[in-house]
């Protein structure tokens, strides 16, 4: 059998690339921003395709957007950063 990493799904990959960069715009930033200023930054940043880009149906959220606050749950409920009145906040800073 064959050494294969495993694909994720489309959305999952989605989660990596924003919440890494969230992460990385978060440290860059001294730990902590307001949230919006975290989505503009990481928008600004990564290359986000037409599909990352799309309107969900249903809710009119923007795909890309909605995935990162989602993934954001799991980085709070482990640990990693905060969010408190709009604010983002990273409990970790690499050096």
């Amino acid at each position: 059998m064959k050494n294969e990493e495993k694909k994720h799904s489309p959305v999952r990959e989605l989660a990596e690339k924003t919440l890494f960069e969230a992460f990385k715009v978060l440290q860059k930033a001294g730990g902590s921003l307001p949230g919006r200023d975290v989505m503009t930054e990481v928008e600004r940043r990564i290359e986000l395709s037409s599909w990352d880009k799309e309107r969900y149906k249903k809710t009119g959220y923007i795909r890309w957007q909605s995935t990162l606050h989602f993934y954001t749950i799991d980085a709070i409920k482990a640990g990693l950063m905060q969010k408190k009145k709009r604010w983002w906040k990273i409990l970790l800073i690499l050096q």
